[in-house]
């Protein structure tokens, strides 16, 4: 597996647009990480991941294993997008391949995608009153009768 580039200038907003959107994923799952490992117990100790290894200078901000770990699982994530999805050339051609479909399509003009999305937005707000009220109505029939 070569860091240079697969078939350079072939499917690069795609490529990107994949690659901003699984390491998106990637920070998120490093960030949960991060919540999820216990820092301190229930007698107010810290415990390991929670133990201070050092402070960055000027910074004062302390680093802790769960922060290491956390961003070891970041950066390998993100290099690991790079290097097997991203740069893969099954993955790469896949992307070039969609790419290249999707410049096929004949997207509609601006008014009829605007017209229609806002055909959309007010069915969902209709909807939505209409299930908010049906459930109120139906909690105070189930009141009414003693049921709740």
């Amino acid at each position: 597996m070569e860091l240079k580039f697969y078939k350079k200038g072939q499917g690069t907003v795609i490529r990107i647009t994949a690659w901003i959107a699984l390491s998106l994923v990637i920070l998120y799952g490093a960030i949960s990480l991060y919540k999820t490992l216990p820092k301190i117990d229930i007698d107010k100790n810290a415990t390991f991941w929670g133990n201070l290894l050092f402070k960055i200078p000027f910074f004062e901000f302390p680093v802790t294993p769960a922060l290491l770990i956390s961003t070891a699982v970041l950066l390998l994530g993100v290099a690991g997008v790079y290097l097997f999805v991203i740069n893969k050339p099954a993955s790469v051609d896949f992307l070039i391949e969609t790419e290249v479909e999707l410049r096929k399509v004949s997207w509609p003009p601006r008014y009829e995608y605007l017209g229609a999305s806002l055909a959309v937005i007010i069915s969902v707000v209709f909807f939505s009153l209409f299930i908010y009220g049906a459930d109120n109505v139906l909690q105070l029939v189930l009141r009414l009768i003693g049921l709740r």
